[in-house]
């Protein structure tokens, strides 16, 4: 490589660099020489320093517990939480490993740590809700420290990371324990990142093994949960700015791409199959409507992302976004003196495009699953696809706040110190949209933990059923909010129930407004929508129990004629009846 590449390499690291220094900055050198240069330690919390990352975890923390600290207290188990606990009770720790590799032989890393965190949990739902806090909080801390590394200012990395935090549009990730190692794969690729950051702007006298490092971690973030292959593909990014040349940038780039191929088709290859439970690739027309779907409704997302109050139309919001973009890029353009200043003022527009780039890479990863399954719109449960967008919403929201803030200062012939002023002063009625949002969504998980504690208390006041007992259970509430359920699905209230008796033996199935109770010659068959062919649910006569939780009736079925006579008493509820203040038992 040529003294003139090298040159030209040292230029775009400068400039590229100069995009995310310190807005509030009028030059962005000493951040440029210290990391375009190989020399400083090989720490990866020197930058940010171990103590100040320390301290930056217990704020994080605090404000974890502010926002979200009574799911702890009030939050319960939820649809795959309790055949994950009701396995473990009856298989063990291992027994349930087991069953969720089979289950999915892709993330084998997932199943080891809801095994393990399973065994440690049992059926105490306030250790669940703590899995999915603490998961959020490494997640949160880690992206932190990697931005820190990358020269993003203390202030914006610290609203980066609250806005993360605090996103309320996918926030099922940590209230929903099943879904929490979402942000431990989310914590495994920011490391991944860190150590690949820090060995190009060390010595690289350990360059092999940090390699290797970064190989290990951007793998096992994959085997734990496939949202950040996407991000992980990106890394080309990292390495133009740090890498002394284009071609060793490819070279590091594609090493990452291979560990992404091979992370994601090796277990399919090994076994033959990527599980029981594993999405289908979709075809390719579906595919492409499925990108469309997403695009689309993620433009509907970025419109509730930058103004989270009420369901303003997201034509208004966008456009007012863009006239107020190009208004700022037309002011910092043109107030320059010449064009390095000008390119220094538009440093934030760099940033923001980099959070959108994020946002894209971290759907195009559900593009080829079934679409009925990931939507950015999704509600509830649902919302977890939005896990890792959420930081290049946050990443976007920073980005636009400090460029209006450097337009108006220049407009106003005002110091650039004031920058972090203008943008806290737009940023936070967002958080603070967020905070609601996500305190409102906290309240409805907390009141189905609630209801599904009232429902089995029900149950349990109705005396332990016989071994090998099937239960339909009706006057059940299904379902609090949309996508936040309370025993809605047929396996969480078969879990919960040989929970509650210790039985492996017994049966326990929701029964909601469009399922038939068919009376057969010799058993009753539950057959809609929410209980498929009911063939898997059936019970024979004498073993079926039919009972209402909202009335307190329970009727044991001994034949055809007692279970027609039961079928015209109990008659299903709707599946979804929203509970208000007044509804609650």
């Amino acid at each position: 490589m040529t003294d003139e590449s090298n040159g030209a390499g040292s230029s775009r690291r400068s400039c590229i660099l100069a995009a995310v220094a310190d807005p509030s900055s009028a030059s962005s050198t000493v951040a440029i020489n210290h990391h375009a240069g190989t020399s400083g330690s090989s720490s990866p919390w020197r930058h940010a320093g171990r103590a100040r990352i320390a301290g930056v975890f217990v704020a994080f923390g605090a404000f974890d517990a502010l926002v979200t600290g009574t799911h702890i207290a009030h939050g319960g188990l939820y649809t795959d939480d309790w055949p994950f606990a009701s396995i473990q009770h009856q298989q063990g720790t291992w027994g349930l490993f087991d069953n969720l590799v089979s289950a999915n032989h892709g993330r084998p890393l997932a199943a080891l740590y809801q095994a393990l965190t399973a065994a440690l949990s049992g059926t105490n739902p306030h250790l669940h809700a703590l899995w999915g806090l603490v998961t959020l909080l490494l997640a949160t801390t880690t992206i932190y420290a990697t931005l820190r590394r990358l020269s993003v200012s203390i202030f914006m990395s610290s609203a980066i990371a609250l806005l993360f935090m605090a996103f309320p549009f996918s926030d099922s990730a940590w209230l929903w324990y099943a879904a929490s190692h979402s942000y431990l794969a989310i914590t495994l690729a920011a490391l991944g990142y860190l150590v690949a950051i820090v060995d190009l702007q060390g010595t690289r006298q350990r360059h092999g093994t940090a390699r290797i490092a970064v190989a290990f971690l951007f793998a096992a973030s994959i085997l734990t949960y496939q949202v950040a292959s996407g991000a992980i593909c990106l890394s080309i990014l990292v390495y133009i700015v740090y890498t002394r040349s284009r071609g060793e940038a490819i070279v590091l780039w594609l090493s990452d791409v291979v560990v992404v191929l091979l992370t994601l088709t090796l277990p399919r290859l090994i076994t033959g199959s990527g599980g029981s439970t594993a999405d289908p690739i979709i075809s390719l027309s579906a595919q492409v409507s499925h990108l469309r779907l997403m695009a689309n409704q993620g433009a509907t997302l970025l419109s509730k992302v930058l103004f989270p109050f009420g369901s303003l139309d997201r034509r208004l919001v966008l456009s007012v976004a863009v006239i107020s973009l190009i208004g700022c890029v037309l002011v910092c353009w043109r107030r320059a003196n010449d064009r390095s200043a000008a390119m220094c003022s538009l440093r934030w527009l760099w940033l923001g495009l980099a959070g959108s780039v994020v946002v894209a890479g971290s759907y195009i990863v559900y593009v080829p699953a079934p679409i009925n399954l990931y939507q950015p719109l999704g509600m509830g449960e649902e919302n977890r696809v939005n896990v890792l967008a959420g930081l290049g919403f946050a990443i976007i929201v920073c980005a636009f706040a400090v460029g209006v803030g450097n337009a108006v200062l220049m407009l106003l012939r005002r110091s650039r110190q004031w920058v972090p002023v203008i943008a806290t002063v737009l940023m936070a009625p967002i958080l603070t949209g967020y905070i609601r949002r996500t305190r409102a969504d906290v309240a409805a998980w907390d009141r189905a933990g609630e209801v599904q504690r009232s429902e089995l208390f029900a149950l349990r006041r109705l005396g332990a059923p016989a071994s090998g007992t099937t239960l339909y259970v009706f006057g059940g509430v299904g379902a609090i909010a949309p996508g936040v359920f309370a025993f809605r699905v047929t396996w969480d209230l078969n879990s919960a129930v040989e929970l509650l008796w210790n039985d492996a033996t017994l049966h326990a199935y929701p029964i909601f407004a469009g399922t038939q109770m068919t009376c057969l010659t010799a058993r009753v068959v539950p057959v809609g929508p929410s209980n498929g062919d009911g063939i898997g649910q059936a019970a024979s006569y004498g073993h079926a129990v039919f009972v209402n939780l909202r009335t307190g009736q329970s009727m044991h079925v001994a034949d055809m004629p007692a279970c027609e006579r039961a079928a015209t008493r109990f008659v299903p509820g709707p599946a979804e009846r929203w509970l208000s203040e007044g509804d609650r038992r």
